[in-house]
């Protein structure tokens, strides 16, 4: 009897393990951040004025990150005042969502002929897919990451991944791996050529009162905290591709 419960013991720890490596608990070190902002590797024509002089089209996907506050109508206005074009900023995003949910709603929204193609794209479920819970195992989220660039590239799109806060507190403890989903963006960025912005470094160097004023639940920046961060890292990351 013993030993069948060491027998059982071993290898529940060692399904244990191999849970932990699977959603990047561990496992080798997270590609560490370089640059905030890497531009894209294939701009496309975006920065030309379109044919019909319709405004540029810059689509947000990804997580209650995206979909919640209004940061992105501030990001619409501040990206306005420099396009000569104009420019409309659209989010497609829904709270608790990963990129299992974010590829075929992109899909469905690419193929919609009433809706224009986005000039660029950026995209964000890096957070909720290294959630235990809604996520996704981190070489299923490689690979579905990478489907999405491919989806965007085919569309004429202009792709950019982006990280965005990591979680603390209770959002930490149901994203142990959080870091090392952050370094799968970095990786899949450069090996597809696409844009990187990087903002989940910025947050980890807040000192922890300020940290504590601008994400006041742990995992969603309020509007002081979006002001700080995600806007201007946005900001730097369009302006040249948007402003010309």
């Amino acid at each position: 009897m013993a030993r069948l419960l060491l027998v059982m013991a071993l290898a529940g720890l060692l399904c244990l393990l191999a849970v932990l490596a699977l959603y990047g608990v561990v496992g080798p070190r997270p590609t560490p951040p370089g640059l905030v902002i890497v531009p894209p590797a294939r701009p496309h024509e975006i920065i030309r004025p379109h044919k019909d002089g319709g405004p540029l089209h810059v689509l947000l996907v990804g997580t209650s990150l995206t979909a919640r506050g209004d940061w992105p109508e501030r990001l619409e206005r501040a990206l306005a005042s420099c396009a000569p074009q104009g420019v409309v900023v659209e989010r497609l995003a829904k709270s608790g969502q990963g990129i299992r949910w974010g590829l075929p709603a992109l899909q469905t929204r690419l193929s919609d002929v009433a809706k224009p193609r986005p000039d660029i794209t950026i995209v964000e479920f890096s957070g909720n897919d290294a959630s235990l819970r809604q996520g996704l195992p981190l070489f299923l989220a490689r690979k579905w990451t990478l489907l999405v660039i491919e989806t965007l590239d085919t569309a004429g799109s202009v792709v950019f991944l982006s990280t965005m806060n990591p979680g603390w507190g209770s959002d930490a403890i149901t994203r142990p791996g959080q870091a090392r989903y952050h370094g799968m963006y970095r990786d899949v960025a450069a090996e597809a050529g696409a844009g990187l912005i990087d903002t989940a470094p910025q947050w980890r160097a807040l000192a922890q009162e300020i940290r504590t004023r601008v994400v006041p639940d742990g995992g969603h920046p309020n509007e002081e905290g979006a002001e700080l961060i995600t806007i201007p890292a946005f900001l730097a990351a369009l302006r040249p591709l948007v402003c010309g």
